[in-house]
């Protein structure tokens, strides 16, 4: 995403080729699932293999927060956030987004015991 916080933008919808096409690009995403009855994402390893998806989980933690999303337009507040929210990909991000949590829960997925 580019521009400036003040640009209006909608979402374009893209075709199911041009979704595989970019997923395939990407080293990594995400996979939606349901805990508890609610929506979930967590990070995944990905290949796109003969037209479907093939994910590799990880052992390890994580934390869903649910709540409602507001974008940070304040500009003290996004000039202090962004000295200590770093991104973890290249590219230019623009927006910061403060999620005011609702529910949270969390798993850590370990070994099965045999």
């Amino acid at each position: 995403m580019s521009g400036a916080l003040e640009e209006p933008s909608e979402p374009r919808s893209l075709s199911e080729a041009e979704s595989l096409r970019l997923l395939a690009s990407a080293p990594f995403g995400r996979v939606v699932f349901s805990r508890d009855a609610l929506p979930a994402v967590g990070p995944v390893d990905h290949v796109v293999d003969s037209g479907s998806i093939v994910i590799r989980a990880r052992l390890g933690w994580s934390v869903i927060v649910i709540g409602v999303a507001k974008r940070i337009t304040e500009p003290d507040e996004s000039v202090r956030l962004d000295g200590v929210l770093k991104p973890w990909v290249r590219g230019t991000m623009d927006h910061l987004v403060r999620i005011v949590p609702e529910v949270v829960t969390g798993f850590d997925l370990v070994p099965a015991l045999r």
